[in-house]
């Protein structure tokens, strides 16, 4: 784990000591779209302090898919590896696999909403399903019906994780998930 003080800039590809990074950002960075729109906010607001960290979790999190692993907190220094991190679903930022459902649970409202629509939420199995979305090149799992219907249904566990990287195995689920579809519909007709 290098640079554990450090805020890494998506922007000019610098560490940046942590107090500092808003500084960089005004001083260098003023004129991107998103700096521009953390800027907006008054000074010291609640918002600003989110945006800013909306920012960071989702440097951390292009950082995690090529490799390199930086949480946003590290207490358990010595006995957490980093494959033990995986990234929340809707803030990205890097949490150690089993207090993932106790942070979701501070997103309670795009929670409630998702429960109400689909039911039981697997937490991991939707932060794997956004890490293979985003290492996929051609981004076709990100378009397929297998990707919100089998999914997120599925264990979070890493053969799940490296079935859902693979595309092979992820067109196969989806032609085989349009012929069981068509069938149903079938007998349903009949």
């Amino acid at each position: 784990n290098e640079g554990n003080n450090n805020v890494h800039s998506k922007f000019c590809s610098e560490d940046i000591a942590t107090k500092k990074f808003l500084r960089h950002l005004i001083r260098k960075h003023k004129n991107e779209d998103e700096v521009k729109n953390i800027l907006e906010f008054p000074k010291n607001s609640k918002k600003r302090r989110q945006a800013l960290s909306l920012l960071r979790n989702d440097t951390n999190f292009n950082l995690f898919i090529q490799g390199i692993v930086r949480p946003k907190e590290q207490r358990f220094k010595n006995f957490v590896k980093d494959d033990e991190y995986i990234p929340c679903a809707y803030c990205k930022v890097l949490i150690v696999r089993h207090y993932l459902k106790r942070h979701v649970k501070s997103y309670t409202v795009l929670a409630a909403k998702e429960i109400q629509i689909r039911g039981k939420i697997n937490h991991v199995s939707r932060s794997h399903t956004l890490t293979a979305c985003v290492t996929d090149p051609t981004n076709v799992i990100f378009q397929l019906n297998v990707k919100e219907q089998i999914f997120d249904s599925m264990k979070g566990d890493n053969i799940s994780l490296q079935s859902k990287k693979d595309l092979l195995i992820v067109y196969f689920g989806n032609s085989y998930l349009k012929k069981k579809t068509q069938k149903r519909r079938l007998k349903i007709c009949l």
